[in-house]
C-alpha cells in the first residue's frame, strides 16, 4: 500500500513526541508524501473516516512486570487487538517501541517492524523482526524439574 498523506498527531509534555512526529513528517516528505504534524490538545477537530468514526487509535493499556521486577506498559489496538506499542521507564528515562507492518505468521498477526525511541538516544532505531512459527521443541522443556521452586 502506497501512502499519499501522513498526519502525525502528538500530545507532548516534554517535547519528545513533538520531535518524533516532526522526524516522521520529514522522512515522509523526503518520500514525496504530503505530511503534517498536529498537536492533539490544540487541534480544532480530529480526523474522521467516511463513517464518522474518529481515526485516532484507541488502545488497551496493560502493565506487565518482567522477571527483573520492572514494569513495561503494553498497548493493543482496541479495533484489531494488535500489539502497537511498548513503553518502559528506567534510570535513563523513557523508552518506547512502536510496532508496524503486522503480517500472518502461523495464523497469528505479528509485527514485522519495530521503531525504538528513547530519551537517552539521539536517533530512532528501526529494526526488522523475524519469527519462526511452531518450531520443534524438546519435550523435556515441559517436564517438571525435581526440587525446583
Amino acid at each position: 500500500m502506497a501512502f499519499r498523506r501522513l498526519t502525525a498527531f502528538f500530545l507532548s509534555g516534554t517535547g519528545n513526541s513533538d520531535r518524533a512526529a516532526r522526524w516522521l513528517v520529514e522522512d515522509a516528505r523526503e518520500l514525496g508524501i504530503v505530511a503534517e504534524t498536529v498537536a492533539i490538545d490544540r487541534a480544532e477537530s480530529l480526523p474522521m473516516n467516511k463513517l464518522g468514526a474518529n481515526l485516532l487509535w484507541a488502545f488497551y493499556k496493560l502493565r506487565k512486570t518482567i522477571s527483573t521486577g520492572k514494569d513495561v506498559f503494553v498497548y493493543f489496538d482496541i479495533a484489531t487487538g494488535l500489539l502497537m506499542m511498548e513503553e518502559e521507564f528506567g534510570e535513563n528515562g523513557r523508552m518506547v517501541n512502536l510496532f508496524f507492518d503486522h503480517r500472518d505468521v502461523g495464523d497469528v498477526l505479528l509485527p514485522q517492524m519495530r521503531v525504538r525511541l528513547a530519551d537517552f538516544l539521539d536517533t530512532a532505531h528501526v529494526g526488522l523482526l523475524s519469527y519462526e512459527a511452531n518450531p520443534p521443541l524438546d519435550g523435556a522443556l515441559f517436564e517438571p524439574k525435581i526440587g525446583a521452586q
